[in-house]
């Protein structure tokens, strides 16, 4: 945080660019998430339950204040930061009642502040802990916690690494190849132990199923579906409408997958033009040999064609002028070439 102090002593910001996703990039965009939290330690209460609530609104103007003081970013980034903020003071709650709160919540001394507290958190006042201690010990947030326990419970395929991860490896990968890395692949590998082995046996099985969809969508027997992409299919469940895996924080549905049917579209294009540049080639090729001009070919195959309206009936003895009637006219909005066939007695009809 040193730089961000410094730039805002010069009165200067820093500036942040951001990829397709909206997801900051690069060195700023680590500095970026880093006074975030900083911003949410400092200006979230901790005894704050609900970051949705109104009492709120005044601190988070002033969060969001505080952001472009120190960095330029567009105003439609304030609702990715305010969402960041929210999960970066709910962060800290936890991990602050870990570390201070859980072994002791029933012990009186709770009632002040530990020593370590008022030296490292200097801007949690004693009310603020007393409001903390109070909600912790209710019925409420009892329930809440197991509640919490149950769901952590049932995540099979929990992340070895940080969410933050995805974003930075995606950005990486896009630097050097211009496009973003399929979920399932970004999905797994966030799920790889350091030394190279899966966190349990379920993964070989979700591993082989994602090989299996890979090798049908090479093929082409494999029909890509909104959300329903190899990931999904592999997990065997529905893509929930909060956050999306294999996917870094705030990423929507429709940024992602907009983006992924756009990227095959052009991939898809890229191809097809390779493909006629090939047939192209041949063309010349086949064109030299046999010593055929491609402007003189292509204007006999675009050349009209004349359709012939002949009568061979017995009826016609006369030249369908000569006998008053009008000249045949062609079908609204059909090109012919009407030929009159004019009968004679050689011919023998008469």
């Amino acid at each position: 945080m040193r730089r961000v102090h410094l730039v805002r002593t010069k009165r200067e910001r820093i500036e942040v660019s951001f990829d397709t996703k909206g997801q900051p990039l690069g060195k700023e965009g680590d500095e970026l998430q880093s006074w975030i939290g900083v911003l949410a330690r400092e200006h979230i209460p901790i005894w704050i339950s609900d970051f949705r609530s109104a009492d709120l609104a005044p601190r988070k103007e002033r969060v969001w204040v505080e952001i472009v003081t120190s960095f330029t970013v567009e105003p439609s980034f304030k609702k990715q930061a305010l969402k960041s903020c929210a999960e970066s003071a709910k962060n800290f709650r936890y991990d602050f009642y870990q570390a201070f709160v859980r072994d002791h919540i029933d012990e009186e001394t709770m009632r002040q502040r530990p020593p370590k507290v008022v030296h490292n958190y200097p801007t949690i006042s004693q009310d603020d802990w007393e409001k903390f201690i109070a909600y912790r010990r209710t019925p409420e947030f009892k329930r809440l916690s197991e509640q919490g326990s149950e769901i952590r419970k049932k995540s099979k395929y929990g992340s070895t690494r940080g969410r933050d991860r995805y974003r930075k490896r995606d950005q990486d990968h896009f630097e050097k190849t211009g496009k973003w890395v399929e979920r399932h692949t970004r999905w797994l590998d966030m799920r790889v132990k350091p030394v190279g082995e899966f966190k349990n046996a379920s993964f070989k099985i979700i591993t082989d199923t994602i090989d299996d969809f890979s090798e049908q969508e090479t093929q082409g027997s494999f029909e890509f579906v909104g959300t329903n992409d190899i990931l999904t299919k592999a997990l065997g469940n529905a893509e929930h409408s909060g956050r999306i895996w294999g996917q870094s924080k705030f990423v929507k549905q429709s940024q992602y997958f907009n983006l992924v049917q756009s990227s095959r579209e052009n991939a898809e294009v890229s191809d097809m033009k390779r493909q006629l540049a090939a047939l192209e080639i041949i063309v010349q090729e086949l064109c030299a040999k046999y010593g055929i001009n491609r402007e003189t070919m292509a204007e006999e195959m675009t050349a009209p064609t004349v359709d012939q309206h002949n009568s061979f009936k017995a009826s016609c003895t006369l030249n369908e002028k000569e006998a008053g009637a009008s000249d045949p006219q062609p079908m609204p909005n059909a090109r012919h070439t009407w030929i009159v066939f004019q009968p004679t007695q050689s011919m023998g009809f008469l």
